[in-house]
């Protein structure tokens, strides 16, 4: 009887021992930190990954707006948090989508998301080289912003970095038109109108008789036929280089055609037909004599310099 429990014994101590030494023993899993606590709110990842992004930590600023906006999918500054960690992490192609999904959440009261939003697209084109579209998106923005904006969490983004964004962007795919409008109506100057009166080069306000010429398309498949302008334009003397148009009048009639736009430093004028109000004129006689009014440069080249010499006074 004894002998039974001295055994009884010893395996208990056995068993003891064992699970001491099992439980002294590190484990898989032993190092995994179980979170604890309530989980950080949305407000608290944005807060933080505008921190990281201060910090030009822009791959943790991602990370923690994404983590935001997957706590709720409809929290404005998330996307435009994650579109600007984009645009800094050089991954414009993917952060032009954030800014138009917070372009469709935005309301009338959320317009520095909106400047922000045309500012971040601004930035993401002109890094794709789509120049274009990149000074859309500089006119959009500064439309609606004040001449003093800043940034709050970038101060290198500012109307007057807008400003010399979409100089650059006219300059690259040359529209030189844009680049001259961008200095009087952006920039406030009046420097074109100076130069006409000072240089010898540009002329006074010309006018000239000149002929629009329409090109229309027939629908016979309808009665009665259907007919469309396609276009209309004037072409004067190819001696001529454009760089204003002042007034397209007829002057026995004393209608007057919308410019559309014209080719500057080319001789063609594009009639805007879609704000007239009557185009049977036009339709009536498709070769319209008109009065065309509009400056001149006697060598293109030479305005081109002065152009870019103005531009590069302005950075």
């Amino acid at each position: 009887m004894k002998k039974v429990r001295k055994i009884e014994f010893i395996s208990v101590c056995i068993l003891i021992i064992s699970l001491l030494f099992i439980f002294s023993c590190d484990r898989p899993g032993d190092d995994i930190k179980i979170p604890t606590g309530v989980p950080p709110t949305v407000e608290y990842l944005v807060e933080q990954g505008w921190e990281a992004y201060e910090a030009g930590d822009y791959s943790d600023a991602k990370s923690q707006f994404v983590t935001a906006i997957n706590r709720d999918v409809f929290y404005k500054e998330a996307y435009l948090g994650l579109g600007w960690s984009m645009n800094r992490l050089s991954d414009y192609s993917n952060a032009i989508p954030k800014y138009d999904l917070l372009l469709t959440l935005v309301d009338e009261t959320d317009t520095e998301l909106e400047i922000l939003s045309y500012a971040g697209k601004a930035l993401s084109y002109a890094g794709l080289n789509s120049d274009s579209l990149s000074c859309l998106q500089s006119e959009l923005y500064l439309d609606i912003a004040d001449q003093g904006f800043v940034f709050t969490h970038d101060s290198r983004v500012t109307t007057d970095k807008i400003k010399i964004l979409l100089l650059n962007g006219y300059w690259n795919y040359q529209k030189y038109y844009g680049v001259q409008n961008t200095i009087i109506d952006r920039f406030e100057s009046d420097w074109f109108t100076n130069l006409v009166a000072s240089d010898d080069n540009l002329s006074e306000m010309t006018d000239i008789s000149a002929i629009i010429t329409v090109e229309i398309e027939i629908d016979t498949n309808v009665t009665p036929h259907d007919t469309t302008i396609v276009s209309a334009k004037i072409e004067i003397d190819d001696s001529y280089n454009l760089m204003e148009i002042g007034q397209v009048n007829d002057d026995i009639t004393a209608n007057s055609y919308p410019v559309k736009r014209f080719v500057h430093g080319r001789n063609v004028i594009y009639i805007n037909t879609d704000e007239m109000d009557d185009i049977s004129m036009l339709l009536d006689d498709l070769t319209q004599a008109v009065n065309v009014d509009f400056i001149n440069a006697q060598d293109y080249g030479k305005y081109l310099n002065t152009l870019m010499n103005k531009m590069q006074s302005l950075y």
